[in-house]
């Protein structure tokens, strides 16, 4: 009985070999992996199950006693439990090759090298016991000018690393990274508007996020933004839309600069929430003071803003937002002149003119109206910009009610 089985076996299997059409290379769409007798190797092929698309391939190593037409008429499961051994080729969709390089007692093993899509050599690192352990190199697609370049440990980044923008830039950005994440002292290079590279950050990082004090540079080398970070860990177990530099927190005082160094703005960051907070002041780029009020991250409250003479322009009120007013106060020659609430307004600095411009400024609501002397000299209501209703009015010294209708006497 039991020869009668095993024969039944053995002839299962020598059918299933003989009855094998696809070719190593070929597509087959339904199966998951097969094996190949390939000269004296025995080749197992890994599909993409809907499309039949190769995903990888190479040899494996057979226990002893079994031959290779044995392990073709294995089902997909026993073949899959068939160690690697030797070199493995990856592979795109399209067919291209994806990455390449060896393995040991089914572990990869060495130098494994990594192709883009169009075929050009991208990276080179090193694997031990099945894991990235060793040198990694990434290059720039199609040469041997190295992109980025450091060690890994057990998977993960490890020591100091090195990156650069493009091949033939002296600007690098280095630091340590520390399990695949930011630590310590770092420099790093950013790219410009006009396609140049420049140094523009130098700071420190703990557990990937920005830590300590920091300084941001603009293109030209001088100061963009100074001041401290903290690292949110707490954050960072479920971040803001998944971005875990949202978890980096500005703390303490900070200060922004105009491209030509000058300081643009100042003022504090919340401890706890990271936001603006408190009174923050801005600059002309020509050096004078242009405005200051209270932030709670927008503006919110009351803004004074000044001309490049010391003379205030105008005061307007906000809420929690950094360029529509709701109220008003107006001056001429450093006087007031005006007040009241605004149904739209919108005030912005214009920096290639170094000046602020107002625009759109609709008084709707009770005004008052002042002269030289700070006295009031009209009262009464705007409607979009137009008197309207009854207004006292100052005529010839006295005050006298005036009726209007949308801006016309009546």
């Amino acid at each position: 009985m039991r020869l009668r089985i095993s024969l039944s076996i053995f002839l299962a299997m020598i059918l299933a070999s003989a009855c094998k059409t696809a070719t190593v290379d070929q597509k087959q769409p339904g199966k998951v992996v097969d094996i190949f007798c390939e000269g004296s190797q025995t080749i197992r092929v890994h599909y993409k199950k809907d499309t039949g698309d190769i995903v990888q391939k190479g040899p494996v190593s057979l226990s002893s006693g079994m031959s290779c037409s044995d392990a073709e008429g294995l089902d997909e499961k026993a073949m899959l439990q068939l160690p690697q051994e030797g070199t493995w080729t990856q592979y795109y969709s399209s067919g291209g090759k994806l990455g390449e390089g060896e393995y040991k007692n089914d572990k990869r093993e060495g130098v494994w090298t990594y192709f883009n899509q169009e075929g050009q050599m991208v990276r080179e690192v090193m694997y031990r016991d099945g894991l990235q352990n060793g040198e990694d190199t990434l290059y720039f697609p199609g040469t041997r000018d190295w992109k980025a370049r450091g060690k890994n440990q057990n998977g993960k980044k490890e020591g100091r690393w090195e990156e650069r923008l493009a091949a033939d830039s002296d600007c690098i950005s280095s630091g340590s990274y520390h399990l695949d994440q930011k630590e310590g002292e770092w420099i790093e290079c950013f790219k410009a508007e006009d396609k140049s590279i420049y140094r523009g950050f130098e700071g420190t990082y703990h557990k990937g996020l920005k830590d300590g004090h920091a300084l941001f540079l603009h293109p030209t080398g001088e100061k963009m933004a100074e001041g401290d970070y903290r690292a949110d860990l707490a954050c960072l177990q479920n971040p803001p839309g998944g971005d875990a530099s949202k978890c980096e927190k500005r703390i303490g005082t900070w200060k922004i600069y105009h491209a030509n160094g000058k300081l643009y703005s100042e003022g504090s960051y919340s401890s706890s929430t990271g936001q603006r907070s408190g009174t923050w002041t801005e600059y002309y780029e020509s050096g004078q003071k242009m405005a200051m009020g209270p932030r709670s991250h927008a503006r919110q409250g009351l803004w004074t803003f000044w001309d490049k003479n010391g003379n205030i322009m105008f005061q307007f009120k906000f809420e929690g937002n950094d360029f529509s007013p709701r109220y008003a106060v107006l001056y001429e020659n450093g006087q007031k002149s005006a007040e009241g609430p605004l149904s739209m307004g919108l005030i912005k600095y214009d920096q290639e003119k170094d000046a602020i411009h107002t625009s759109a400024i609709f008084k709707n609501g009770p005004w008052k109206l002042y002269g030289p002397g700070g006295q009031v000299i009209g009262e009464g209501t705007y409607v979009q910009n137009k008197k309207h209703g009854t207004w006292k009015e100052m005529v010839n010294g006295r005050m006298q009610t005036v009726q209007y209708q949308l801006g016309l006497k009546r």
